[in-house]
């Protein structure tokens, strides 16, 4: 019964050519649009370093540990920015007059002042988060291990590498975050072929749907099978924009591999649950059930700079809940994450965010299914 309910399943979405559009083909056909209009704009552009102060707070004295990190990170040809020493007053000024990128004001934590949200001020951020965790670790290390040599792990700590480490000729090409996002965006138009494969076996859906829901084999057989019928279509189909991507658009995801399949992996788990709560809460057919669907996609590929790169971090400034319930967002924040930085915490943070997601929607899907009672079919 599991495999007979997998195989039509399989079928019917194949079948669905709007659905395959939508999924496979517009995302296509988008990315090969912006790969010809952001083609002649940067070329793998050389990273320039930029201007930042710091204010010369008790705090900023007694850390010897950050001001090894500022040094390190400020010198050398590959340094990522120049910074000074300075008091607020003059900071505040020079971030007025567009001098300097940002300044950091170490009281109880270090916080991070700017004017406008760009793509260093991310890398900025990045830092300062990266340090922080850093510093936790070598603190459980010392507190757990007291033995060990403080100078040698002082070294250590104070590497650069341990910090931020980007590409080695420090390329910084921007415009692949608008093709990030587009994975983001096909990850969600593919809930529809969850939410197809769930409305078909609900009883109000036609005559089918009302045999399977009276039949004698068990539902959660059929809907696992329905389900796993669509989560592999739906991530063989997210694979196919990644190759295109990669292999034929040449864009650049980082060398690991590894976590860029995890990254779709788990956005797929999303649009499945996506998928199925759509199917559950909303009333109505296949075609308004899509329309719903794509409306939700293309307001969170919007709100994570697909059709404007700054709103990112805008939305990430001012509304910094919603960047971390935008699932688009968080994709496309893991897949840049993956291709500019090392270190992989904030991959894992943003899969963890969007794991919450998924499991969130599962329970409103359960709990909108063992609701449902029909009085007629």
């Amino acid at each position: 019964m599991f495999w007979h309910v997998f195989v039509n399943q399989f079928k019917m979405i194949i079948r669905r050519k709007e659905m395959l559009f939508w999924v496979i083909f517009f995302p296509v056909i988008l990315a090969t649009f912006f790969n010809l209009a952001f083609s002649n704009l940067t070329t793998q552009e050389q990273f320039k370093s930029f201007n930042i102060a710091v204010i010369e707070t008790e705090n900023y004295q007694q850390d010897n540990n950050f001001q090894g990190l500022l040094n390190q990170l400020s010198t050398g040809k590959n340094k990522i920015f120049n910074y000074e020493i300075s008091t607020e007053v003059v900071a505040l000024e020079k971030l007025n007059n567009n001098e300097i990128t940002a300044y950091l004001n170490y009281q109880d934590k270090i916080e991070i002042v700017v004017n406008d949200n760009n793509s260093n001020v991310s890398i900025l951020k990045g830092i300062i988060d990266n340090y922080y965790q850093t510093s936790s670790m070598f603190t459980t290390i010392i507190s757990y291990r007291p033995f060990l040599e403080s100078e040698e792990l002082m070294t250590k700590f104070n590497s650069p590498s341990t910090f931020f480490q980007g590409e080695e000729s420090k390329n910084t090409d921007y415009t692949v975050i608008y093709f990030y996002t587009l994975i983001g965006m096909a990850c969600l138009y593919s809930a529809s072929f969850s939410m197809f494969a769930i409305n078909r076996l609900e009883a109000n859906s036609g005559a089918k749907g009302a045999r399977t829901s009276v039949s004698s084999a068990p539902k959660y057989k059929m809907i696992l099978s329905s389900l796993l019928a669509t989560f592999i279509i739906q991530f063989i189909s997210l694979l196919v924009l990644l190759a295109y991507l990669i292999f034929i658009l040449k864009i650049n995801f980082g060398n690991n591999l590894n976590l860029i399949l995890l990254v779709c992996f788990v956005g797929t788990i999303v649009s499945s649950m996506l998928g199925i709560f759509v199917s559950t809460l909303f009333k109505g057919n296949v075609e308004k059930k899509t329309g719903i669907i794509i409306g939700y996609t293309m307001v969170c590929s919007f709100l994570a700079g697909m059709m404007f790169i700054d709103m990112k971090y805008i939305v990430a400034d001012k509304f910094p809940i919603l960047a971390n319930i935008n699932p688009v967002n968080l994709i496309t924040d893991s897949l840049y994450a993956i291709y500019y930085y090392s270190e992989p915490s904030r991959v894992f943070i943003n899969v963890s965010f969007l794991l919450m997601f998924a499991f969130v929607l599962f329970l409103l899907s359960i709990n909108s299914l063992r609701r449902k009672r029909y009085d007629s079919i």
